[in-house]
Formats: C-alpha cells, structure tokens, sequence
C-alpha cells in the first residue's frame, strides 16, 4: 500500500507533466513573493501574476493561500530531511553524522535562501504549525540518537534536549551563514561547532 502523504490533502495533484510545470511555478512564485512581501501582506493576486497564470488557475491546484503555505512549510520539511539524511549515509559514527549533516545544512541554506522566512513566520500564522514542524525535526532526530545511545556513540543524555539544543545551534549558525555575510571557510566553522558538542560522543562504540 502507498504511504499517505499529508501534502496530498493541501494540493489537488496535476495529472500531466505540463500541469507538474504550473504547480512548479506556482510553488517557486509563492515562495518568492512570501519571502518579498510576508504571508499576510501577499494576495493569491500576487502569486499568480508572479507564476504567470490567472487566479482560476491556481485555484485549480489550491482552494486558498494558507493551504499554499502549508504545502510549502511541509515541503521544506520534507526536502530537508531527505537532503540531510542523503549526506550522513556514508557515516560511520554519529559524531561523523553530525558533521555531514551540518556542512550539508549549511550548503542548503545558502542554496534555498527562503527557508528561514518561511518557516518562521509560521509562527505568526498559525502556531501549531510552527510547533509541529519543528516538533516533527526533533522526533526524527531524537529516534537517530537515540540508536547512537543505545549503540554507545553518544554518552547517556536525554536526547530529546539533544534534538532541540542541536538544531537550535544549526539553525543559528546558518542565519549567520546565509544572512550576515560569514565570511569564513564553511569547514572551519563545522570544526568549531564540532569541538562545542564533542562532550556528547564517546570514543568507541560498545559491540
């Protein structure tokens, strides 16, 4: 059986590669105007003119803007995870994880500059939304360490405190990456982050 996707219930599906393309643009128009304007400033108007299509179009693909929105917010969760659990799986260790999946969080942020204005201003549109997308992050990421600690890769702590003191640097220090023009070299900055939470691995696996 397929495995349900709760984007499916924000979008009704194009049925054609050309209709692939509009929902595309419409998706890339969105984000562009939402990170331009803010969410509440921007109309469905606004988007459209931006895709290059009429509003009865993007009404084909969505009933309303907030269900726009979500499509996206859900999206950017989705496509970070699955880019971030692409650049661990070489790993050998979960301080080794750790390393990859920041230099590759690092290299997302400065590619998909969007993603911190989306997904914070959730907060100020509906809260639940900003709970669970950064709830969701932190259960995926607490089952992760959680396998660490039980293979003795990390020291006995509570993981879920891990998952959010963690992202919470990630998040940090990729505003500043992205944002505020750190010019320094991106694995030097790794290895700083690195030797801040090196306190939370240990040295040798148990068998």
């Amino acid at each position: 059986m397929a495995k349900i996707d709760i984007k499916d219930f924000l979008v009704n599906p194009p049925k054609t590669a050309r209709g692939e393309k509009t929902l595309q643009r419409i998706c890339e128009a969105a984000e562009h105007i939402f990170y331009k304007k803010g969410y509440h400033e921007s109309s469905i108007h606004d988007i459209a003119n931006e895709a290059g299509v009429s509003v009865g179009t993007f009404y084909i693909y969505f009933e309303s803007k907030l269900m726009l929105y979500k499509y996206l917010l859900i999206s950017y969760g989705h496509n970070i995870r699955r880019y971030l659990t692409k650049a661990i799986e070489g790993a050998t260790s979960r301080r080794e994880a750790e390393r990859l999946g920041l230099k590759a969080w690092l290299t997302y942020v400065t590619e998909n500059r969007y993603v911190f204005n989306i997904t914070f201003e959730s907060l100020f549109i509906e809260q639940k939304l900003f709970e669970d997308y950064f709830l969701n992050f932190s259960e995926a990421y607490v089952q992760r360490l959680d396998q660490a600690k039980e293979e003795g890769d990390i020291v006995s702590i509570d993981t879920e405190v891990a998952s959010f003191a963690l992202m919470g640097i990630s998040i940090f220090v990729g505003l500043h990456w992205v944002y505020f023009g750190d010019s320094k070299n991106r694995d030097d900055v790794v290895d700083q982050v690195m030797k801040m939470i090196d306190g939370m691995f240990t040295d040798e696996k148990s068998d």
